[in-house]
C-alpha cells in the first residue's frame, strides 16, 4: 500500500529574438524528441478486480478496435507512483464482461536534451530543460481482464512497476459478453517525484464471518459498502468507496516508510473502523480488505 507517489513535454511556439540563427528551427516548435519503445510491462506489473481478485493477463499487440461495444466512464486519481497502486472505477453504458488496459501517449522523464538547441541556449531563454528533453514512448501490448459474468461496473486495482518510464495516458476499453469492444477512455497519469505522498487503496465490506458451507475454511466477506468514508490521522483528505466498495485515498502527506497513523472508516448502520499502525513498502495486489463488523484487519502493524 505504499506509494511513492512527473510530468513531461509538449509542443512550444518559441522565437529566439536574441539568437536569430535559430529562429527558423524553433518558430513552430517542431523539434522532434527522440523516441523509445517499451512494453505494457514497463508500466503495469498487474491489475486485479478489487473485490473478486480476478487478475489480468498480458496480451501482445494492440487491444481490439472499437466496434459498437459499451462505453466506459472511468475515474481514477491522476498521480501514479513507482511500485504503488491506483484504483480505476469503471461504469459501463451497458453490461460488459471484458476489460482492456493499455498505454496511450507517453513521454520519458529522463531523455537527453534535443540536439536542435544546446543546453546553454535553453537556459538562456528560460525554457524547462526537463520538459523539452522528454522522449516519446511507443508502447506495445495490453492487459486483459475476463470477468466470470457481465457487470455494469468494476473496480480495478493497478499495480505499477517500481521504475515507471514517465508521464503516460492510461487507456481503458470494455467489451460486451458477445465480444464487441467500445471506444477508448483515456486518463493522463502524472508520475510522482521524490518520496511522493501516502496513498491507501482498498475495499470495504460490512461483515466478515464463518462460511456455513465450509465452517473450517475461509470466512465470508459481505456486503460491499458503497459510500463509506475513509480518512486518516495524517491530514484532512478523505475518500468515499465506489459502487464496488473500493477506494483510493491520496493524502497530502509525504510518504515515509514506517510512518505511524490511524485509519478510520465510517458507514451508516455499521460500527466505525479505527486502527492505528503503519503501512510500509509491502502491499497486496488488490489493495487491503477492510471489514467493519468485526474490524478487519484488527491492526495495521505495530507502531513500535
Amino acid at each position: 500500500m505504499n506509494s511513492s507517489l512527473l510530468r513531461a513535454g509538449r509542443v512550444f511556439h518559441v522565437c529566439l529574438i536574441l539568437f536569430p540563427v535559430l529562429t527558423t528551427a524553433c518558430a513552430k516548435g517542431t523539434t522532434d524528441p527522440s523516441s523509445q519503445t517499451e512494453t505494457i510491462g514497463s508500466f503495469l506489473s498487474g491489475a486485479t478486480i478489487a473485490d473478486t481478485q480476478v487478475a489480468a493477463t498480458t496480451r501482445s499487440g494492440a487491444p481490439p478496435a472499437s466496434g459498437g461495444g459499451p462505453t466506459a466512464t472511468v475515474t481514477s486519481p491522476s498521480p501514479a507512483a513507482g511500485g504503488g497502486l491506483n484504483l480505476v472505477s469503471i461504469q459501463g453504458s451497458a453490461p460488459f464482461q471484458t476489460i482492456f488496459l493499455s498505454i496511450g501517449a507517453a513521454e520519458s522523464s529522463s531523455a537527453a536534451p534535443p540536439s536542435i538547441l544546446p543546453t546553454w541556449a535553453l537556459r538562456s531563454v528560460g525554457l524547462l530543460e526537463a520538459t523539452l528533453s522528454a522522449a516519446v514512448i511507443q508502447t506495445s501490448g495490453y492487459l486483459q481482464i475476463d470477468l466470470p459474468a457481465p457487470v455494469t461496473s468494476a473496480s480495478v486495482v493497478l499495480s505499477y512497476t517500481s521504475s515507471l518510464p514517465g508521464r503516460f495516458d492510461l487507456q481503458v476499453q470494455i467489451a460486451s459478453a458477445g465480444g464487441a469492444s467500445g471506444p477508448v477512455a483515456a486518463m493522463p497519469k502524472a508520475l510522482q517525484t521524490g518520496n511522493g505522498v501516502i496513498e491507501l487503496v482498498g475495499v470495504v465490506y460490512g461483515n466478515f464471518g464463518p462460511n456455513p458451507a465450509n465452517p473450517t475454511g475461509p470466512g465470508l466477506y459481505g456486503p460491499l459498502l458503497q459510500g463509506a468514508t475513509v480518512s486518516t490521522s495524517l491530514d484532512s483528505r478523505t475518500a468515499v468507496t465506489d459502487a464496488n466498495g473500493a477506494f483510493d485515498l491520496v493524502t497530502d502527506t509525504t510518504n515515509a516508510i514506517g510512518r505511524c497513523f490511524r485509519v478510520t472508516i465510517t458507514a451508516g448502520g455499521y460500527p466505525t473502523y479505527s486502527s492505528q499502525g503503519w503501512i510500509g513498502s509491502n502491499k497486496e495486489s488488490g489493495g487491503v480488505r477492510f471489514t467493519l463488523n468485526p474490524p478487519q484487519p484488527p491492526d495495521l502493524r505495530s507502531c513500535s
